[in-house]
């Protein structure tokens, strides 16, 4: 399958995509591109926060583009959203968590207006919201503006 769509894009020549999924309960997009090296990343649909990023070092080729596509399938396979640092982290990698956990006092986080979980997620008001509510509403919840003017 992966090596199906690599060899399509190949041949259009086209060095990146995009698909819009659903993972861990929140709508995102995810991107791959070729640029020297292989990057993909995640950006939340609602506020356009780059939510992940990793590159791989596989090379321009068929092959190396199926190759990106499986460790791009593989890795949205081990990530879950952590609600404090608004981000996806990897259920293998437990540094970005490690991280957190030591440096929490400097990272500038508040309880969610609607749920009243831990995030670090801002709207353009600065008022907090996670990402998982804020894609369910249109206002903040706190002074009323249009999320997305």
């Amino acid at each position: 399958m992966e090596l199906a769509l690599a060899t399509e894009l190949f041949n259009r020549e086209e060095k990146s995509f995009k698909i819009l999924i659903t993972l861990d309960e929140l709508k995102v997009e995810v991107h791959l591109e070729y640029d020297e090296t292989y990057s993909m990343w995640i950006v939340s649909e609602d506020t356009t926060d780059t939510l992940y990023q990793v590159e791989f070092s596989d090379e321009y080729t068929v092959e190396g583009f199926a190759s990106a596509i499986e460790k791009t399938r593989t890795t949205l396979e081990q990530l879950y959203y952590y609600k404090p640092l608004g981000k996806y982290i990897s259920r293998e990698d437990k540094m970005e968590l490690l991280k957190y956990k030591v440096f929490k006092k400097f990272y500038s986080t508040e309880d969610c207006a609607i749920c009243f979980e831990e995030t670090s997620v801002v709207t353009h008001c600065k008022h907090y919201c996670c990402h998982k509510c804020m894609e369910k509403i249109k206002i903040c919840p706190i002074c009323r503006r249009d999320l997305y003017d």
